[in-house]
């Protein structure tokens, strides 16, 4: 088995002896725990009625705690308790010109992936599962497509290369981005940044009087690590938040939630 295969073996099993309604994985950077959200119960978005069969879900990775595999739900058993019974994706296509990693296990989160055959995993906890993804269909059976849309926040390599491996995850650095707009030939994105005095509330990034943009090239869409829960803040704190993004604290880099150097 490859050490991604292996990851999501140690995850299952470490999952499923967790009690049913724990919020999330325990992630542990240097002793700290996961902060709760501001706002906004991204639990919510997981309870039992949201989850239904030929869903697609990112689970988190038990490389580095963040959702970056993904899961085909093929059965809900609920006559005893709660468990899903889910078969795992993988990628099976990306375009002859992308720029690939040279790390065979390296996880990538854009592309058409199919359901990998085999043993259907079984998940009596909840705590595995970070978000529903909105998987295009292709056009042939039990492949889906999976790239950045317009309106999503998603994470980014900072210092994105080729040579990334899997061994070095843990001590990534990551823009989080808001997709702005896709096209054949780049997507745009817009960087932001976290307003002071909140766990996990962003804002675009200003460069001068605009918003700090970018364009990625689609052969570069591997610069994308993996999309984040969101919500879009309106009324909160008297509106003076409106227009900022509270993230899921669970799907966010250790060095942005803890300001990590």
């Amino acid at each position: 088995d490859s050490s991604v295969e292996t990851a999501k073996k140690l995850a299952s099993m470490h999952y499923d002896n967790e009690i049913e309604n724990s919020d999330h994985p325990d992630i542990d950077v240097d002793g700290q725990e996961v902060p709760d959200s501001d706002f906004f119960n991204f639990d919510g978005m997981k309870s039992i009625d949201k989850f239904q069969v030929n869903q697609v879900w990112a689970l988190y990775s038990d490389v580095d705690s963040l959702p970056k595999y993904y899961g085909l739900i093929k059965k809900i058993d609920t006559h005893r308790g709660f468990k899903l019974h889910i078969a795992w994706l993988e990628s099976c296509y990306l375009a002859s010109d992308m720029v690939l990693w040279k790390d065979k296990h390296m996880p990538i989160s854009c592309g058409q992936f199919m359901v990998k055959g085999g043993r259907v995993q079984q998940y009596s906890s909840r705590s595995s599962f970070s978000h529903q993804v909105r998987a295009g269909q292709t056009g042939k059976r039990n492949v889906f497509a999976i790239y950045p849309r317009e309106g999503e926040i998603w994470a980014t390599y900072k210092e994105w290369r080729p040579d990334l491996t899997c061994s070095g995850l843990k001590n990534c650095e990551y823009d989080i981005v808001e997709v702005l707009e896709e096209n054949p030939s780049y997507v745009k994105v817009s960087v932001l940044e976290r307003v002071d005095g909140f766990n996990s509330v962003f804002r675009h990034q200003k460069s001068g009087n605009s918003s700090l943009t970018r364009e990625i090239p689609v052969v570069e869409l591997l610069r994308f690590s993996h999309q984040i829960p969101s919500f879009r803040l309106t009324s909160e704190k008297g509106g003076s938040l409106r227009g900022c993004w509270e993230l899921d604290p669970a799907a966010l880099p250790a060095h942005v939630l803890y300001k990590l150097k």
